[in-house]
């Protein structure tokens, strides 16, 4: 799979968007299965393509710029919310993460869980609002959010272990960051503001 994505791990390394590890990752992943019959012709873009339901496959950039924010050495218990086609979360198990992963949209989860299938990984997937996280199975070491936030998710702390990390997208003042949350303590965390990006808007109960 490396010949096909030589443009796209090219782009990466130029970018300087991720450690070897993580491109190495990427680099032996078909992205076209991940997308909709449609918009296969896309796979090479470098840009987010739609993949349905008014979602997206995140750009390849902000795919390894999360992961590696997220430090992955292996065997870490990680909380993904937006599993959307799957894509984010095969990378993350091409980390040696140990992924739980919720999808708002049944369809969509129903489609990152066949895509998936057909890779032969299987993963702890499941529909379900996300602000809510997956209490039964915290604490997380890692969580990863694949959608704007309107403010910092508290119920999602709770399930974060302490010393664990949170990268996500977050408004502020109309404007969208992506942020990296340490949490220190069990009522402590702070939070680092990395860069500008635009995402899609959480969608949930935090809305209300």
């Amino acid at each position: 799979m490396l010949n096909k994505n030589k443009e796209l791990v090219s782009y990466l390394i130029n970018e300087k968007a991720c450690d070897v590890k993580i491109v190495d990752v990427i680099a032996k992943l078909d992205r076209s299965i991940f997308l909709p019959v449609e918009n296969v012709q896309f796979e090479k873009s470098i840009k987010p393509i739609p993949i349905g339901f008014g979602q997206t496959m995140s750009a390849p950039f902000i795919v390894a710029s999360m992961t590696e924010l997220l430090e992955l050495s292996g065997g870490e218990k990680v909380l993904e919310i937006g599993s959307g086609c799957g894509y984010q979360t095969a990378v993350l198990i091409g980390m040696g993460a140990d992924v739980y992963s919720m999808e708002y949209i049944s369809e969509l989860a129903d489609f990152g869980r066949s895509n998936l299938e057909k890779i032969g990984l299987k993963v702890n997937l499941r529909c379900g609002d996300g602000y809510f996280g997956w209490p039964d199975e915290a604490p997380f070491d890692r969580i990863i959010i694949a959608a704007t936030l309107p403010k910092v998710p508290i119920k999602l702390i709770s399930q974060l272990r302490v010393g664990g990390k949170m990268v996500f997208p977050l408004k502020k003042e109309n404007r969208e960051f992506m942020v990296r949350l340490h949490k220190t303590s069990e009522l402590d965390h702070s939070i680092e503001w990395l860069y500008g990006v635009i995402f899609v808007p959480f969608v949930g109960e935090i809305l209300k």
